[in-house]
């Protein structure tokens, strides 16, 4: 598994870790053409899962590192971008995924490191016209030498324009 540090909390979007298996149990999104179109991060939360303890929970500020724009076209290509200089977006991050029931499977590569190629898997909890909750696994580095499993989940509103 890819590790998690709190530092990089921000990409963990599109850079996820530890893919989750898909399993034919999973719930169909029956209305994923709402999932086309730009996101914006708003909230985030980390708990553990060995009991539920909440690592980190706040919301995002365009001020903050984790404020990121996902973009998923009808296409299936995916484009992740944060706020620079001027209040530009600048992309850093893009590829394709697919849905699978309530999953989404991402290739994605950093645009300065094209040669290194992330697959991952996030769940859809939420999904409505404004609206996109996605969860996924990992580790982060604990105070001692084990990693302590987790459970991350983003919240997005809709981008406007």
């Amino acid at each position: 598994m890819k590790k998690l540090r709190f530092e990089l909390f921000a990409s963990v979007v599109v850079v996820m870790f530890a893919l989750v298996a898909c399993s034919s149990d999973d719930p169909e999104i029956e209305n994923i053409d709402q999932l086309y179109g730009s996101w914006i991060t708003k909230h985030m939360k980390m708990t553990t899962l060995s009991g539920g303890a909440v690592i980190v929970e706040r919301d995002v500020e365009s001020t903050d590192e984790g404020y990121l724009k996902i973009t998923f076209g009808e296409n299936g290509s995916i484009m992740a971008e944060e706020l620079g200089e001027n209040n530009l977006w600048k992309t850093f991050s893009k590829g394709t995924y697919a849905v699978k029931g309530n999953k989404i499977r991402t290739i994605t590569v950093d645009v300065d490191d094209p040669d290194d190629p992330d697959e991952d898997e996030m769940t859809i909890e939420q999904l409505t016209p404004y609206i996109l909750v996605l969860s996924t696994y990992g580790e982060i580095e604990g105070d001692s030498w084990e990693d302590v499993p987790v459970k991350l989940t983003i919240e997005f509103g809709r981008a406007t324009k």
